[in-house]
């Protein structure tokens, strides 16, 4: 134990100083050999061979054999033992962080004798625990899916929409669309900003990854029982592997085209203060791949490049001004790209190196459909940037046939910047009905940034004792810089405080008995720009203790730990979070077509950072009435004024976070979460009650994806924000269902 404790230190200690990453991005092939007797047969040669060349291993004093960090994709595989006969065995699938297990039996006779074995690999994986699904771009090219890897999640067991979070951010085993943790070849493109796929808007909903499924060797939906390995997550973890080049030159070319004649009618809507309708859309994207060796058996190469373009047309509302334009479209573009390459050193040693993004460009135009519900087209704006940009570099490696390293170091980027066409409040006159929208867009994204670099390792040590141990064991650090720059259009202005605002206002002129109409500020704000950030540390053990070749029994334990930091609260720490898991598989049939297997695990989400822009920074917001459309004559306190069964005598608010010391702040922040968690813990019950009711659906989720929610009763506004800035420090219904279950898996 001491000599244990001792490597693993001495290894922690290494890979800090090399900064290094590791969620899985290949496969395994292992297995069991013995004689016609059932005898184990220690030294015998396997040779498995692939796309990047050849690999080989030999039998330990169990028999057994294991071949890490195998490329996803076809292999054969040949077992060599003097006085045997050579097996030889083709077509075995290698998925992504999937072990195969082979076990065979090797007959008496010559070395140049051979069996050939005919026939698939196991249909079911007797080791693993986890539910979920492994998507392949071939099988995915023949099926009737969207064309970006978002759009593929849904083929998978458990995994639902999520309604106004967008598609690209799907609900999976019940938790909501923003529970979910994203790694593409080992990098997370997790919003740090708010848990969503890639660049996230709370006006657009998902606006990134656009990769599309052209670029994937394989994309793996894990939605419950996942290893200790795993965490950030109380929904599903999606994992994506990318293709790499080959010792065969390939490359393909390629065109789609989603035309509006293919469509079917959209249904029209019609609402009595308007609707914008779809009426038409298109998207169409062309693109090539090329892969291939520059040094046959050891460097290898692989790009990509695909641009789409995405048109959307509306259609304002009969009678109002701009109908009279008819069809207007939406216009997008992105801008895909990836580029990998493989250095196999020895065919113990590798190192990839991978590069992956979706820069995008919005026209100016109606980027919001509710653009079209203003008098004029003073409601359209550019999206001048958004998607991202991916780094990673990974070093795979096996020491000894007992000692093996996965190691990497990542970087995230993705940002969004909207631009409105007129700086001009936004003013909604509800005296009259329909009401009637003049001035600019109001709310909007000035320039939100999320930069990530994240450095983690996974080591495993293989040791014999009551059966064959694999013990993993690892840790990953993150660290998120969050910027964030939400802006009003229109002119600042001075409150009825005396203060000056940093952004425009959103104004509603409301009908008054005594004073005709009067001019309410219903959002301004004192601040526009917060700078958050955050550091993440997670470390874990786990073992795959295979007792024989048909019982798995996989325990675990994970601890992880985050600190946020806004403009007035630095370093506020969520600490002792340990998550253990336990699973245990077994193949009662002995012939890889079924198993039992069940797990039991707690998982944590990781709290993004916009609880550190709105909780721990600071967020004066204000609302005011006045006289007039200028905002130079504020009502005074005291005057009844309002429209009728709404006077009030109270015109100006404004809430404000002062500067509190650390306790202060941890005792306030302590309270919310007791607050929320009651909430939730209601709206879980909620929710496992509506999941157990046919046709019932869930109504459970985060902060909205719009940017207008105060037509929403002020109740529903205040346990969004609660469940939105609490919900990760609970277990989620969903995950606790999918960590703790019992099931029989067959063909």
């Amino acid at each position: 134990m001491r000599c244990l404790t001792g490597t693993i230190a001495l290894v922690w200690l290494a890979l800090m100083t090399a900064m290094a990453h590791a969620q899985t991005t290949t496969g395994t092939v292992s297995g069991r050999i013995v004689d016609a007797q059932g005898l184990v047969l220690p030294g015998v040669v396997v040779t498995v061979t692939g796309p990047q060349g050849a690999k080989s291993a030999t039998t330990d004093g169990e028999g057994r054999f294991t071949l890490p960090f195998l490329t996803p994709g076809a292999y054969s595989l040949k077992a060599e033992l003097l006085g045997f006969k050579t097996i030889e065995r083709a077509n075995i699938a290698v998925r992504l962080d999937q072990t195969v297990d082979l076990p065979m039996t090797m007959e008496v006779g010559a070395l140049n004798e051979s069996v050939t074995v005919v026939g698939s690999a196991p249909l079911v994986n007797a080791t693993q625990t986890t539910i979920g699904a492994n998507l392949e771009s071939a099988t995915l090219s023949t099926l009737p899916v969207g064309r970006r890897f978002s759009d593929t999640l849904y083929l998978a067991p458990g995994v639902s929409s999520r309604g106004n979070l967008g598609s690209a951010n799907p609900s999976v085993s019940g938790s909501s669309g923003l529970e979910n943790q994203y790694i593409v070849d080992g990098v997370n493109i997790t919003n740090g900003g708010y848990g969503a796929l890639g660049s996230y808007s709370i006006v657009f909903g998902s606006l990134g990854n656009g990769t599309p499924y052209d670029f994937m060797q394989e994309v793996q939906v894990k939605t419950g029982g996942y290893e200790a390995e795993y965490g950030e997550s109380t929904g599903g973890v999606i994992n994506v592997v990318t293709k790499s080049g080959t010792n065969d030159l390939r490359g393909s070319a390629f065109g789609y085209t989603h035309p509006d004649s293919f469509e079917n009618s959209w249904r029209r809507v019609q609402t009595t203060n308007g609707t914008v309708n779809t009426v038409q859309t298109r998207l169409s994207d062309a693109g090539a791949t090329i892969g291939g060796p520059a040094l046959h058996d050891h460097l290898f190469y692989f790009g990509a490049f695909d641009p789409q373009w995405e048109t959307r047309t509306f259609m304002a509302p009969p009678d109002f001004p701009l109908a009279s334009l008819g069809g207007v479209d939406r216009d997008r573009r992105i801008i895909n790209y990836a580029a990998k390459g493989t250095w196999q050193v020895t065919p113990q040693h590798r190192f990839d190196g991978s590069f992956f993004g979706d820069p995008a460009h919005g026209d100016n135009g109606p980027q919001r459909t509710n653009s079209l519900l203003n008098t004029t087209t003073s409601g359209f704006s550019e999206l001048d940037q958004y998607g991202g940009h991916n780094q990673t570099g990974r070093y795979s490696g096996v020491f000894t046939p007992r000692f093996l390293l996965d190691a990497s170091v990542g970087h995230a980027l993705n940002r969004i910047t909207e631009i409105p066409s007129v700086n001009d409040p936004q003013v909604i006159d509800r005296t009259v009905v329909p009401n009637v929208r003049t001035g600019g867009i109001g709310f909007y994204e000035a320039g939100n940034k999320s930069v990530s670099w994240q450095a983690r390792a996974k080591a495993t040590t293989i040791l014999d004792g009551a059966g064959q141990h694999q013990i993993g064991y690892g840790f990953n650090y993150d660290h998120v810089d969050y910027s964030q720059i939400n802006q009003r259009t229109g002119p600042t202005f001075v409150t009825p405080a005396g203060d000056r605002t940093a952004t425009g206002a959103q104004i509603d002129i409301l009908s008054d008995p005594n004073f005709e109409r009067i001019f309410r500020v219903v959002r301004a704000n004192l601040n526009a720009g917060r700078s958050t950030s955050q550091r993440y540390w997670a470390g874990f053990v786990e073992d795959s203790w295979q007792i024989g070749n048909y019982l798995t029994i996989r325990p675990g334990v994970r601890y992880e730990q985050e600190s946020l930091s806004g403009t007035l609260v630095q370093d506020f720490t969520l600490k002792q979070n340990w998550a253990p898991r336990i699973g245990a598989t077994w193949d009662f049939t002995k012939t890889g077509r079924a198993k039992v297997y069940g797990s039991y695990g707690r998982y944590y989400a990781r709290v993004p950072n916009d609880l550190a822009a709105r909780a721990l920074s600071a967020d004066a917001v204000i609302t005011a009435d006045y006289f007039d459309s200028a905002l130079t004559r504020p009502i005074p306190n005291g005057v009844l004024a309002g429209p009728t069964g709404q006077r009030t005598t109270n015109h100006y608010t404004a809430r404000r976070k002062r500067r509190l010391d650390r306790s202060e702040h941890q005792a306030q922040l302590q309270q919310r979460v007791h607050r929320g968690n009651r909430l939730r813990a209601a709206a879980q019950s909620h929710t496992r009650r509506a999941l157990r009711s046919p046709g019932s659906r869930p109504r459970l989720g985060r902060r909205p994806a719009v940017s207008d929610r105060r037509d929403r009763p002020r109740h529903s506004r205040r346990r969004d924000r609660q469940l939105h800035a609490n919900q990760p420090r609970t277990e989620h219904a969903g995950a606790r269902r999918a960590g703790r279950q019992l099931r029989v898996a067959g063909p």
